[in-house]
Protein backbone atom coordinates (compact mmCIF):
# COMPACT_ATOMS: atom_id res chain seq x y z
CA UNK A 1 0.00 0.00 0.00
CA UNK A 2 2.64 2.25 0.78
CA UNK A 3 4.10 1.57 -2.71
CA UNK A 4 1.12 2.13 -4.16
CA UNK A 5 0.87 5.52 -2.71
CA UNK A 6 4.23 6.51 -3.31
CA UNK A 7 4.01 5.68 -7.04
CA UNK A 8 0.79 7.50 -7.30
CA UNK A 9 2.61 10.76 -5.59
CA UNK A 10 5.88 10.46 -8.21
CA UNK A 11 2.92 10.22 -11.23
CA UNK A 12 1.07 13.41 -9.99
CA UNK A 13 3.71 15.29 -9.79
CA UNK A 14 5.23 14.81 -13.38
CA UNK A 15 2.01 14.82 -14.51
CA UNK A 16 1.73 18.58 -12.79
CA UNK A 17 5.01 19.43 -13.72
CA UNK A 18 4.41 18.82 -18.12
CA UNK A 19 1.22 20.15 -17.14
CA UNK A 20 2.95 23.47 -16.33
CA UNK A 21 5.45 23.61 -18.65
CA UNK A 22 2.62 22.81 -21.62
CA UNK A 23 1.46 26.32 -20.06
CA UNK A 24 4.84 28.46 -20.14
CA UNK A 25 4.79 27.17 -23.52
CA UNK A 26 1.51 28.25 -24.92
CA UNK A 27 2.24 31.52 -22.68
CA UNK A 28 5.78 32.09 -24.71
CA UNK A 29 3.86 31.08 -28.07
CA UNK A 30 0.82 33.59 -27.18
CA UNK A 31 3.29 36.43 -26.87
CA UNK A 32 5.10 36.06 -29.72
CA UNK A 33 2.27 36.17 -31.75
CA UNK A 34 0.68 39.11 -30.02
CA UNK A 35 4.02 40.58 -30.07
CA UNK A 36 3.67 39.91 -34.29
CA UNK A 37 0.50 40.98 -34.51
CA UNK A 38 1.54 44.50 -32.67
CA UNK A 39 4.27 45.31 -35.13
CA UNK A 40 1.67 44.67 -37.69
CA UNK A 41 -0.77 46.82 -36.08
CA UNK A 42 2.23 49.90 -36.27
CA UNK A 43 1.79 52.28 -38.89
CA UNK A 44 4.70 54.33 -40.90
CA UNK A 45 4.73 57.80 -42.28
CA UNK A 46 3.26 56.59 -45.38
CA UNK A 47 0.12 55.40 -43.61
CA UNK A 48 -0.05 58.65 -41.25
CA UNK A 49 0.63 61.63 -43.36
CA UNK A 50 -1.94 63.52 -44.62
CA UNK A 51 -0.43 64.91 -48.31
CA UNK A 52 -1.22 68.18 -49.76
CA UNK A 53 -2.52 66.71 -52.87
CA UNK A 54 -5.43 65.06 -52.89
CA UNK A 55 -4.44 62.34 -55.01
CA UNK A 56 -1.63 59.75 -53.87
CA UNK A 57 0.57 59.21 -56.47
CA UNK A 58 3.61 57.16 -54.24
CA UNK A 59 5.28 57.59 -51.11
CA UNK A 60 8.76 55.95 -49.97
CA UNK A 61 10.19 56.10 -46.24
CA UNK A 62 13.81 55.30 -45.16
CA UNK A 63 16.22 55.46 -42.06
CA UNK A 64 19.08 57.61 -41.87
CA UNK A 65 20.96 59.77 -39.36
CA UNK A 66 18.20 61.92 -39.43
CA UNK A 67 15.61 59.77 -38.07
CA UNK A 68 12.94 57.88 -39.93
CA UNK A 69 12.27 60.25 -43.36
CA UNK A 70 9.57 59.74 -45.78
CA UNK A 71 9.00 61.66 -49.61
CA UNK A 72 5.31 61.91 -50.38
CA UNK A 73 4.49 62.69 -54.17
CA UNK A 74 0.79 63.92 -54.82
CA UNK A 75 -0.86 66.34 -57.42
CA UNK A 76 -4.58 67.99 -57.37
CA UNK A 77 -6.56 68.39 -60.77
CA UNK A 78 -8.50 71.35 -60.93
CA UNK A 79 -10.76 70.47 -63.87
CA UNK A 80 -9.23 71.89 -66.72
CA UNK A 81 -8.01 74.88 -65.38
CA UNK A 82 -5.06 73.70 -63.62
CA UNK A 83 -2.93 70.97 -62.22
CA UNK A 84 -1.00 70.86 -59.11
CA UNK A 85 2.28 68.71 -58.06
CA UNK A 86 3.40 68.00 -54.69
CA UNK A 87 6.48 65.98 -53.13
CA UNK A 88 6.77 66.25 -49.38
CA UNK A 89 9.78 65.58 -47.59
CA UNK A 90 8.24 64.52 -44.13
CA UNK A 91 10.52 62.65 -41.07
CA UNK A 92 9.67 61.31 -37.14
CA UNK A 93 6.05 60.58 -38.07
CA UNK A 94 5.88 65.20 -38.13
CA UNK A 95 2.24 66.13 -39.40
CA UNK A 96 4.30 68.46 -41.47
CA UNK A 97 6.73 68.48 -44.18
CA UNK A 98 10.03 70.30 -43.32
CA UNK A 99 10.47 70.27 -47.40
CA UNK A 100 8.23 70.83 -50.46
CA UNK A 101 8.38 70.98 -53.90
CA UNK A 102 5.44 72.52 -55.57
CA UNK A 103 5.10 73.21 -59.32
CA UNK A 104 1.94 73.73 -61.28
CA UNK A 105 0.28 74.35 -64.58
CA UNK A 106 -2.71 76.39 -65.29
CA UNK A 107 -4.54 78.54 -68.25
CA UNK A 108 -3.16 75.41 -70.81
CA UNK A 109 -5.51 76.01 -74.28
CA UNK A 110 -4.50 72.12 -74.83
CA UNK A 111 -3.76 69.13 -73.12
CA UNK A 112 -1.52 69.64 -69.99
CA UNK A 113 -0.46 67.22 -66.90
CA UNK A 114 1.90 67.09 -64.29
CA UNK A 115 3.68 63.57 -63.71
CA UNK A 116 5.66 61.63 -61.36
CA UNK A 117 8.35 59.67 -64.03
CA UNK A 118 7.47 56.50 -62.41
CA UNK A 119 10.29 54.26 -61.06
CA UNK A 120 12.77 57.39 -61.14
CA UNK A 121 12.90 57.81 -57.41
CA UNK A 122 16.51 56.52 -56.39
CA UNK A 123 17.63 56.35 -52.56
CA UNK A 124 21.36 57.03 -51.46
CA UNK A 125 24.35 57.60 -49.71
CA UNK A 126 27.16 58.80 -52.18
CA UNK A 127 29.35 60.33 -50.12
CA UNK A 128 28.57 58.19 -47.00
CA UNK A 129 27.67 60.56 -44.95
CA UNK A 130 24.43 58.23 -43.50
CA UNK A 131 22.35 61.14 -44.71
CA UNK A 132 20.76 59.32 -47.65
CA UNK A 133 19.99 61.37 -51.02
CA UNK A 134 17.07 61.14 -52.60
CA UNK A 135 16.67 61.96 -56.55
CA UNK A 136 13.31 61.68 -58.60
CA UNK A 137 12.26 63.25 -61.87
CA UNK A 138 8.78 64.48 -62.96
CA UNK A 139 7.53 66.24 -66.60
CA UNK A 140 5.28 69.00 -67.23
CA UNK A 141 3.29 68.84 -70.43
CA UNK A 142 1.38 71.61 -71.83
CA UNK A 143 0.86 70.78 -75.76
CA UNK A 144 -1.79 69.38 -78.49
CA UNK A 145 0.67 67.13 -79.67
CA UNK A 146 3.59 64.93 -80.21
CA UNK A 147 7.09 66.72 -78.90
CA UNK A 148 9.31 66.84 -76.23
CA UNK A 149 7.88 67.70 -72.83
CA UNK A 150 9.35 69.98 -69.94
CA UNK A 151 11.15 67.57 -67.48
CA UNK A 152 12.88 68.34 -64.03
CA UNK A 153 15.61 66.33 -61.88
CA UNK A 154 15.50 66.83 -57.75
CA UNK A 155 17.79 65.75 -55.84
CA UNK A 156 17.41 66.32 -51.92
CA UNK A 157 19.89 66.10 -49.35
CA UNK A 158 18.88 66.82 -45.45
CA UNK A 159 17.15 70.23 -46.67
CA UNK A 160 19.36 71.13 -49.91
CA UNK A 161 18.31 71.30 -53.11
CA UNK A 162 19.86 70.24 -56.11
CA UNK A 163 18.41 70.65 -60.04
CA UNK A 164 18.33 69.83 -63.78
CA UNK A 165 15.46 71.28 -66.00
CA UNK A 166 15.07 71.14 -69.67
CA UNK A 167 13.50 68.46 -71.95
CA UNK A 168 12.22 65.08 -72.36
CA UNK A 169 12.71 63.47 -75.74
CA UNK A 170 9.39 62.30 -77.09
CA UNK A 171 8.91 58.45 -78.65
CA UNK A 172 9.49 59.95 -81.94
CA UNK A 173 12.89 61.08 -81.52
CA UNK A 174 13.68 58.36 -78.95
CA UNK A 175 13.64 56.09 -81.76
CA UNK A 176 15.02 58.58 -84.69
CA UNK A 177 18.19 60.46 -82.16
CA UNK A 178 18.91 62.69 -85.11
CA UNK A 179 15.42 64.47 -84.58
CA UNK A 180 16.77 65.12 -81.25
CA UNK A 181 19.69 67.53 -82.04
CA UNK A 182 17.46 70.48 -82.71
CA UNK A 183 15.92 70.19 -79.23
CA UNK A 184 16.84 72.85 -77.15
CA UNK A 185 19.63 71.38 -74.81
CA UNK A 186 18.90 70.94 -70.89
CA UNK A 187 20.34 72.75 -68.01
CA UNK A 188 22.14 72.47 -65.07
CA UNK A 189 20.94 74.62 -62.14
CA UNK A 190 23.71 76.33 -60.37
CA UNK A 191 22.33 74.70 -56.95
CA UNK A 192 24.93 71.84 -58.00
CA UNK A 193 27.78 74.05 -57.59
CA UNK A 194 28.39 73.60 -54.25
CA UNK A 195 27.38 69.67 -54.22
CA UNK A 196 29.84 67.04 -54.28
CA UNK A 197 31.31 65.91 -57.74
CA UNK A 198 29.43 62.13 -57.05
CA UNK A 199 26.13 63.92 -57.12
CA UNK A 200 26.39 65.60 -60.12
CA UNK A 201 27.56 62.60 -61.72
CA UNK A 202 24.89 60.87 -60.46
CA UNK A 203 21.97 63.11 -61.44
CA UNK A 204 23.62 63.03 -65.51
CA UNK A 205 23.23 59.61 -65.73
CA UNK A 206 19.55 59.51 -64.05
CA UNK A 207 18.66 62.60 -66.78
CA UNK A 208 20.23 60.65 -70.17
CA UNK A 209 18.69 57.05 -68.70
CA UNK A 210 14.99 59.28 -68.59
CA UNK A 211 15.27 60.04 -72.09
CA UNK A 212 16.53 63.75 -71.35
CA UNK A 213 17.87 65.81 -73.71
CA UNK A 214 21.98 66.89 -73.94
CA UNK A 215 22.77 68.58 -71.05
CA UNK A 216 24.86 72.04 -70.72
CA UNK A 217 26.56 73.46 -67.86
CA UNK A 218 25.29 76.47 -66.47
CA UNK A 219 28.08 78.58 -66.28
CA UNK A 220 27.60 79.27 -62.83
CA UNK A 221 27.67 75.35 -62.14
CA UNK A 222 31.59 75.92 -62.92
CA UNK A 223 33.97 75.14 -60.23
CA UNK A 224 35.90 78.65 -59.06
CA UNK A 225 38.79 79.56 -57.43
CA UNK A 226 38.16 80.11 -53.33
CA UNK A 227 41.91 80.37 -52.27
CA UNK A 228 45.82 80.01 -53.11
CA UNK A 229 48.13 80.32 -51.04
CA UNK A 230 52.26 79.02 -51.52
CA UNK A 231 55.01 77.74 -49.71
CA UNK A 232 58.57 78.51 -49.11
CA UNK A 233 59.27 75.59 -51.91
CA UNK A 234 57.41 77.40 -54.39
CA UNK A 235 54.87 75.18 -54.58
CA UNK A 236 51.12 77.34 -54.84
CA UNK A 237 48.01 75.22 -53.53
CA UNK A 238 45.03 76.41 -55.08
CA UNK A 239 41.61 75.39 -53.49
CA UNK A 240 38.53 75.11 -55.87
CA UNK A 241 34.83 75.57 -54.58
CA UNK A 242 34.19 72.55 -54.49
CA UNK A 243 36.74 71.36 -52.12
CA UNK A 244 38.99 69.98 -55.00
CA UNK A 245 42.78 71.01 -54.22
CA UNK A 246 45.24 71.87 -57.39
CA UNK A 247 49.04 72.05 -57.18
CA UNK A 248 51.52 73.33 -59.30
CA UNK A 249 54.75 74.93 -59.29
CA UNK A 250 55.87 78.46 -58.88
CA UNK A 251 55.93 79.69 -63.08
CA UNK A 252 57.98 82.83 -62.31
CA UNK A 253 61.98 82.37 -63.90
CA UNK A 254 64.03 80.40 -62.39
CA UNK A 255 66.10 83.26 -61.20
CA UNK A 256 63.48 85.75 -59.67
CA UNK A 257 61.74 85.55 -56.73
CA UNK A 258 58.93 83.48 -55.30
CA UNK A 259 56.10 84.99 -56.46
CA UNK A 260 53.26 85.82 -54.85
CA UNK A 261 49.45 85.23 -56.15
CA UNK A 262 46.18 87.18 -56.58
CA UNK A 263 43.22 85.94 -57.53
CA UNK A 264 41.82 88.37 -60.31
CA UNK A 265 38.91 86.32 -61.31
CA UNK A 266 37.02 83.84 -60.30
CA UNK A 267 38.97 81.36 -62.70
CA UNK A 268 42.10 83.36 -62.73
CA UNK A 269 45.32 83.83 -60.57
CA UNK A 270 48.11 86.30 -61.37
CA UNK A 271 51.42 85.42 -60.50
CA UNK A 272 53.96 87.86 -59.77
CA UNK A 273 57.56 87.90 -58.88
CA UNK A 274 60.41 90.22 -59.46
CA UNK A 275 64.33 90.44 -59.52
CA UNK A 276 67.11 92.62 -57.17
CA UNK A 277 67.24 94.77 -60.16
CA UNK A 278 63.44 95.61 -59.76
CA UNK A 279 62.58 93.42 -63.18
CA UNK A 280 59.18 92.13 -62.26
CA UNK A 281 56.92 89.72 -64.02
CA UNK A 282 53.09 88.85 -64.27
CA UNK A 283 51.60 85.71 -65.49
CA UNK A 284 47.80 85.56 -65.84
CA UNK A 285 46.93 81.57 -65.04
CA UNK A 286 43.06 80.74 -66.33
CA UNK A 287 41.48 77.64 -65.10
CA UNK A 288 39.59 75.08 -66.68
CA UNK A 289 37.96 73.80 -64.39
CA UNK A 290 36.45 70.68 -65.94
CA UNK A 291 40.49 69.16 -66.47
CA UNK A 292 41.45 70.44 -62.95
CA UNK A 293 44.66 72.44 -65.32
CA UNK A 294 45.31 76.09 -65.04
CA UNK A 295 46.40 77.60 -68.59
CA UNK A 296 48.81 80.53 -68.93
CA UNK A 297 47.38 82.95 -71.36
CA UNK A 298 49.25 86.46 -71.18
CA UNK A 299 52.51 87.27 -69.54
CA UNK A 300 53.91 90.62 -68.37
CA UNK A 301 56.87 92.06 -68.25
CA UNK A 302 58.24 95.22 -67.09
CA UNK A 303 61.94 95.52 -67.28
CA UNK A 304 64.20 98.59 -65.93
CA UNK A 305 66.73 99.48 -68.15
CA UNK A 306 69.67 100.86 -66.55
CA UNK A 307 72.08 101.30 -68.80
CA UNK A 308 69.77 104.79 -69.56
CA UNK A 309 70.06 107.92 -67.97
CA UNK A 310 66.41 108.26 -67.28
CA UNK A 311 65.70 104.78 -65.85
CA UNK A 312 63.41 103.78 -68.43
CA UNK A 313 60.89 100.60 -68.37
CA UNK A 314 60.89 98.18 -70.95
CA UNK A 315 57.22 96.54 -70.80
CA UNK A 316 57.00 93.77 -72.36
CA UNK A 317 53.87 91.28 -73.30
CA UNK A 318 52.74 88.33 -74.60
CA UNK A 319 49.09 87.71 -75.13
CA UNK A 320 46.47 84.93 -75.95
CA UNK A 321 49.06 82.01 -75.41
CA UNK A 322 46.90 79.09 -73.86
CA UNK A 323 50.14 76.44 -72.70
CA UNK A 324 48.64 74.21 -70.26
CA UNK A 325 51.01 75.35 -66.99
CA UNK A 326 53.29 71.97 -66.94
CA UNK A 327 54.41 72.56 -70.60
CA UNK A 328 54.96 76.37 -69.67
CA UNK A 329 58.67 77.13 -70.11
CA UNK A 330 58.92 80.58 -67.91
CA UNK A 331 62.95 80.68 -68.79
CA UNK A 332 62.42 80.39 -72.38
CA UNK A 333 59.39 83.22 -72.99
CA UNK A 334 60.83 85.49 -70.57
CA UNK A 335 64.01 85.02 -72.67
CA UNK A 336 61.88 85.92 -75.97
CA UNK A 337 60.72 89.06 -74.35
CA UNK A 338 64.44 90.03 -73.32
CA UNK A 339 64.98 90.11 -76.76
CA UNK A 340 61.77 91.49 -78.50
CA UNK A 341 62.67 95.53 -79.81
CA UNK A 342 58.65 96.26 -80.50
CA UNK A 343 57.86 96.24 -76.63
CA UNK A 344 56.44 99.49 -75.22
CA UNK A 345 58.84 101.63 -73.56
CA UNK A 346 58.25 104.35 -70.89
CA UNK A 347 59.98 106.78 -69.27
CA UNK A 348 59.12 106.93 -65.10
Amino acid sequence: MRKEIITLLVVSTFLINCNNDSKKKNLQVSENITSHEKVKEEKGICDNYKSKGSLLIACKSWKDKLGDNAIIFSKNIKGTEKVEFFAELVKNNSNSSYLNIYDFIENCPVDFDINYIENSLSITDLDSDNIKEICFLYELACQGGIGPTTMKLMMIEADQKYKIRGLRKDEVSIRNPDIAINYDKSIIDKSFYKAPKKFLSFAQKKWEQNYGTKLRENISTLRKIQKVKSNDEGIATVTLSDNTVIKFEDPSPSFYNLSSYKIQHENIIVSSSGDSYGNEISIFLKLDSKKNEFYVTKVIVNFVLKQKSENNLKICTIDNINIPLVNYDSDEIYEKLTEAEDCIIKTQ
